[in-house]
Parts: C-alpha cells; structure tokens; sequence
C-alpha cells in the first residue's frame, strides 16, 4: 500500500476522527467548567457515510488504525455504526477513547461493531478529587464499575488515560495504579500540556515523568520495558508480578513529533496535521459538493507532504518569542 510522507520523513499511518464536539463533563485541562462553549450544529458534523468515504481515502494512502476521540464519542448516537463501516474500509486496528460515563450502554455493542480496543480517561480515584476535575460531573462508582468490565468482554490492552498536574492530583498516581491492576487493565499518565485556548497552562503546574516514575518506584518494582513502537508515545514498564503495565507520555519534557504520524479530522471534517494546529483543510466540502477521491486523495497528500509541524519540540522557543501563544484549535473539537 502506498504511503505518504511529510517533509520530516514521517509517514501518515494513524488518523483521529472527533464525532463530537460536546462532552458531558469540563474537565479542567480541556473543556473547564463555568464558560460558555460555542458547539456544532449537528448538520455540520461528518455524517456516517462520508466518515467512511474518508477513511477508505486515508486508507488507500496508508492509514492503517484509527481512533475515535471527541468531544465524548459515546454521545454520538451512530458509535457502533461508524466503527462497523471504519471495519469495512479494511482498518484493522481501532480504538475509542473515552470519559467512561456511557460505557455500560456500548461496550458491548461496540464490540459486536469491530471496535478493538478503548482508553478510558481517569484523573483521580478518590471521589472528591474526581468530582472537581470532572467539572461536577458523573458518577465515578459507575465509571469503575465500566471499567472493570471491558477484559471480561473481550477488549485487550484497555488503558487508562490519567492527566497529571502538580499541586492537584499526583497523589492519585498510586491509588490508579492500584485499581489498574485490581481490574486488570494498564495505565498511562500524562504531563499536563497547553492544549486547546482553555486551560490556563503554566508549566510550573506540569509534573514530569521523572516526578511520576520516583513515585511509582517507592511502591513497585518495574521490569521489562515494553517495546515501543515508533509513532507511540508513551514509555512503558510492566509491574513486576502483575499483567499491567504503567507508562508516562512526557510530551512536554520529552516531545515525541519526531515520529508523530497522525493526522487528525475534526467533527465537521476539517484534518489537522497537528493538535496544536490552529487552522485545518476542509474535507467535508468539496465532499459534498462532488469531489472524486482522487481530488480528495489529492487534497490530502498536497497538505501532508508540506507537513513541517513539531509544536512540543519548539514549545520553549514559541513561547519565549512573543509571550502569548497563538491561538490553536481546541482539544475538543479533534480529541486528544
């Protein structure tokens, strides 16, 4: 199959689709509580037929694994419809990324679909901390409970998805990886980025995968590294004496653009070559105003192959020029 290549020499292997742009909680490093949103009317959103002409373009250009992100996927109502169709294109690997509030309604359903595996974002264990990160919203009890079904339906290599920030959760590191490994399933942390216009990051809040693994290391031995493939991004160790793995995704201490391959498409079809792109290509238009694969494919390979992004390597240098950041594209609105 061909392949597509940037003008870094990385290739175009992975692709994101937002199916929404709303969520059910304001989680404080994404979507925070107390501001006005402005969403998508859902006639703007890509419908599940054009999802699936635009998977099977990106396939025949090399795409072979597909996550989908949103806003909350699980509020689209199509969620298995689209997974089934993604199948059909001929992606062998897809995954779903999750707050974990509507799992009990779909896990199964999107295992009947084709989808083979699901990350299930969770930044604290501890109700009070959980309920002030989620914005007020959702029912942890519920969440776990989810979570502890996913291996007994069949999902392999479930990750939890935690988003560390100093002086608010790192004392729910342990305790995570405690449930981790009582519901049998691996989990990841993740340094606090500057996504998305919303947040209010300051690097000062970022607490580093070296501050992450001292912590694990007092309460566990770690063994095996688990290989990694290039376009991961996350280091990871097996728990000595467990079947879960724990890693850190350091994107802002030890960025990893060098061997990003992922593109991603936004809920109304716009693809970004980077999540902190500010401006996307249009798909969904000449979509629906008649353009043939070939012009879509086109399209595609004309913006890829100009592709010079790699934001969290020049992350100091950005933002040491000119104090203020450009604005970028909210992590909402193309997943994480």
């Amino acid at each position: 199959m061909p392949q597509i290549f940037d003008q870094k020499k990385r290739p175009l292997e992975d692709l994101r689709i937002s199916l929404t742009d709303r969520c059910n909680f304001r989680c404080s490093y994404c979507m925070p509580a107390g501001r006005e949103y402005q969403f998508m009317p859902p006639a703007h959103y890509m419908q599940v037929n054009e999802i699936q002409r635009l998977v099977s373009i990106f396939y025949n250009l090399g795409v072979h694994k597909v996550r989908l992100t949103g806003g909350e996927p699980l509020l689209r109502k199509e969620v298995s419809e689209i997974v089934q169709v993604i199948k059909s294109e001929g992606i062998e690997d897809i995954a779903l990324t999750t707050n974990g509030d509507r799992l009990d309604k779909h896990a199964q359903p999107l295992k009947d679909a084709g989808l083979n595996r699901i990350s299930v974002s969770l930044d604290a264990i501890t109700p009070e901390i959980f309920y002030e990160l989620s914005g007020g919203r959702g029912k942890l009890d519920q969440i776990l409970k989810n979570i502890r079904i996913l291996p007994k339906l069949g999902y392999a290599n479930t990750k939890l998805n935690a988003v560390v920030k100093k002086g608010t959760n790192e004392q729910e590191i342990i305790p995570l990886i405690e449930f981790a490994i009582s519901a049998g399933v691996s989990i990841r942390f993740i340094e606090f980025m500057d996504v998305g216009n919303q947040n209010g990051w300051d690097k000062n809040e970022v607490f580093t995968q070296a501050q992450v693994f001292d912590l694990i290391h007092a309460h566990y031995k770690l063994i095996e590294k688990v290989k990694k493939l290039p376009s991961q991004t996350s280091n990871n160790f097996l728990i000595k004496g467990t079947e879960t793995t724990v890693g850190v995704i350091p994107s802002v201490t030890q960025p990893f653009c060098g061997a990003c391959s992922r593109a991603r498409l936004s809920t109304n079809g716009h693809m970004y070559s980077c999540l902190f792109c500010a401006k996307g290509l249009d798909l969904l238009t000449p979509l629906r105003n008649g353009a043939s694969d070939e012009e879509l494919k086109e399209l595609i390979t004309n913006r890829w192959s100009v592709r010079t992004n790699q934001y969290s390597i020049e992350r100091e240098s950005a933002l040491e020029s000119g104090g203020n950041r450009r604005p970028i594209i909210e992590m909402f609105q193309i997943g994480g």
